[in-house]
């Protein structure tokens, strides 16, 4: 199926050329025949060959790029089917794809961290809506005047919407972190090591290879703080990387602050809540129910308090479930579900999960 130009489809869009055409999908730009403004238009590619994941994955980027608005991402405008065919219609970038641009011609460190910090800033308001995007790389970053737009969502995991869960194979070479490659897991920390292998990109103008990664053994100029920068962020093992955006963040602007031993914290997303009360209770909250911390989720499979953080007299700390929905912790390549569980470092929560669409919602307890 190929849309021809000047066709306008649900009564508004115009086609006005082809710009891409791939093995999941073909892309027009088209023009909005009242407010003459150009947009993208997007519809699976069917070839008989998984036909119906291609469609799957349309919708799940429409589905998450509808609940998002960040100057870092490009910008949702429609979705809807028409004789029988699933289309997105999103923000016309008027740029080039970090891969065609720097390809061969690295670029400075200032453009790179700039890029790079557009590039967290984004992953940051992602992150604090749960969203992991699974497929960051150079080809997947628009640049216009200089500005960073995200896109390419297809992959992302957003609560219970996402094409795969654990076990899914779903990765770049180079770009996609090790684990999502030998595992098909994902954490947070999966999109902090494509950040960082973006970074490598940009200041060599090579596609990344064995983590972690160097840019100073191929391209000698680059400061060694942004070298050692890289090379945490593309740690193999993903509980030696930034452990959120703004640490990785932070590390960037020159700014470092010493964790005390003795501190450990809950993170969700970008965000660490210190756990300085015992109990300290976790959940959406409700009328005259108000857990330390509060989370939003709008489709409630959170429970008003979903569990609870205390400390026994030995000093050990435990997570107690109070939810309907469950309370899993990830050991051995699976999620258990769990009563009481004594909480040891990098140990992943997740509050609610499902076999067939994996994690609700990931927090991870930190020491």
């Amino acid at each position: 199926m190929k849309l021809r130009q000047g066709k306008i489809i649900k009564g508004k869009y115009k086609i006005e050329r082809e710009i891409y055409k791939g093995g999941m999908g073909i892309v027009y730009v088209c023009t909005d025949i009242y407010s003459r403004a150009y947009y993208v238009l997007k519809h699976p590619l069917f070839n008989g060959m998984n036909d119906s994941m291609k469609v799957d994955k349309l919708k799940v980027e429409a589905n998450i790029l509808s609940t998002l608005s960040h100057p870092n991402i490009v910008r949702y405008i429609d979705s809807f089917e028409e004789s029988n065919v699933f289309y997105m219609v999103i923000e016309y970038i008027r740029g080039s794809d970090m891969k065609t641009l720097f390809m061969n011609k690295p670029t400075t460190e200032t453009q790179a961290k700039n890029y790079c910090g557009q590039l967290l800033d984004a992953l940051e308001y992602l992150h604090n809506q749960n969203i992991i995007h699974r497929d960051i790389k150079p080809r997947n970053v628009m640049i216009i005047r200089n500005t960073v737009k995200l896109i390419d969502f297809g992959g992302a995991k957003m609560r219970f919407t996402s094409l795969g869960n654990i076990g899914t194979i779903l990765f770049t070479p180079g770009y996609g972190a090790p684990e999502q490659q030998q595992k098909g897991e994902y954490h947070f920390q999966s999109d902090i090591f494509s950040v960082g292998a973006t970074m490598y990109f940009l200041l060599t103008g090579k596609d990344p290879c064995s983590p972690p990664l160097s840019p100073c053994r191929i391209n000698p100029r680059v400061n060694r703080t942004i070298d050692l920068i890289i090379r945490k962020a593309t740690d193999i093992d993903p509980n030696r990387r930034y452990q959120t955006v703004n640490e990785m963040k932070n590390a960037l602007i020159g700014i470092y602050r010493a964790r005390p031993a003795y501190n450990p914290r809950i993170i969700i997303g970008s965000r660490e809540f210190k756990i300085t009360k015992s109990p300290l209770t976790i959940g959406r909250g409700g009328v005259n129910v108000h857990p330390d911390i509060v989370i939003n989720d709008p489709e409630r499979y959170v429970s008003k308090v979903h569990a609870r953080v205390f400390r026994d007299s030995q000093g050990s700390y435990w997570l107690e479930d109070c939810s309907v929905n469950g309370t899993f912790i990830y050991i051995g390549g699976m999620y258990r579900k769990i009563t009481k569980w004594n909480l040891h470092d990098n140990d992943e929560i997740a509050f609610c999960w499902s076999p067939s669409k994996g994690a609700y919602m990931l927090l991870k307890f930190k020491t």
